[in-house]
């Protein structure tokens, strides 16, 4: 029918038209299961206001999900907010909170915010999504009072609202009391090789002559994604030689 044929139309074109998604990864090797089980985990709890940690160590992938989910399911909620690099943000500046909160109120407002007191931009923030089906990203917290100057009070959330954490520390999570906890586990041996050889080769698998070289930095690299999509590209287009000195 027409209708259907409206919709999938509508369906195919407007993740073309949205500039609201964030950028990822170039190649998301083994990043699509991860996604489907954050968004399982969402999808669990719809209707009710959803806290979900997603915990690692350094380099093991959890900002990549995290912007993955985001993109998958921002388009459901009232008003988005993605704050990124918050470790670094509070460690280099002294103004480190208001500025977060700055951020975060003009995700929601579309406009420019400026606050003067940590406060006022709690109360702020309460106030503006308050009632409102809002989905928050906070990425790479590691102190509890970051996310209390952020989302302090969950209950001004609306109903089918999503708060995602991603943090280093575990103790964090179970501070805010979060049920649904995904860990970022190493990847398998295949992806390893896989996500290496993408930046090494820009292909799925080594090229001839590398293939035992590539296996032994692969096994080195323990399975983290940071360290392979480094490594991988360091090496890119260098002599073995080279390649059995680094």
């Amino acid at each position: 029918s027409d209708r259907e044929l409206v919709n999938k139309i509508v369906e195919a074109i407007l993740p073309k038209l949205d500039n609201s998604t964030l950028p990822i990864t170039e190649f998301p090797v083994g990043l699509e299961s991860h996604v489907k089980q954050v968004v399982g985990l969402i999808e669990k709890q719809a209707g009710n206001f959803c806290i979900v940690g997603i915990w690692g160590m350094g380099g093991s992938g959890k900002t990549t999900v995290a912007k993955a989910v985001y993109n998958e399911i921002h388009r459901r909620f009232d008003c988005t907010s993605f704050i990124e690099n918050i470790r670094e943000v509070c460690e280099q500046d002294t103004r480190g909170h208001m500025h977060l909160q700055q951020q975060l109120l003009s995700d929601v407002l579309k406009t420019k915010e400026k606050i003067h007191s940590i406060a006022l931009g709690t109360t702020r923030i309460q106030k503006v999504v308050s009632g409102k089906k809002a989905l928050v990203v906070l990425d790479d917290v590691t102190d509890f009072q970051q996310i209390k100057v952020l989302c302090g009070n969950n209950k001004c959330f609306g109903s089918g609202s999503v708060l995602i954490v991603t943090t280093r520390d575990v103790h964090i999570l179970k501070l805010l009391k979060v049920v649904s906890v995904y860990k970022m586990e190493e990847m398998h041996k295949n992806e390893s090789l896989e996500l290496f050889s993408w930046h090494a080769f820009r292909k799925a698998s080594p090229k001839g002559g590398f293939s035992e070289l590539s296996r032994s930095v692969a096994a080195y690299c323990g399975g983290l994604p940071l360290a392979l999509e480094v490594l991988g590209s360091y090496l890119f287009d260098r002599t073995k030689q080279e390649w059995t000195s680094v």
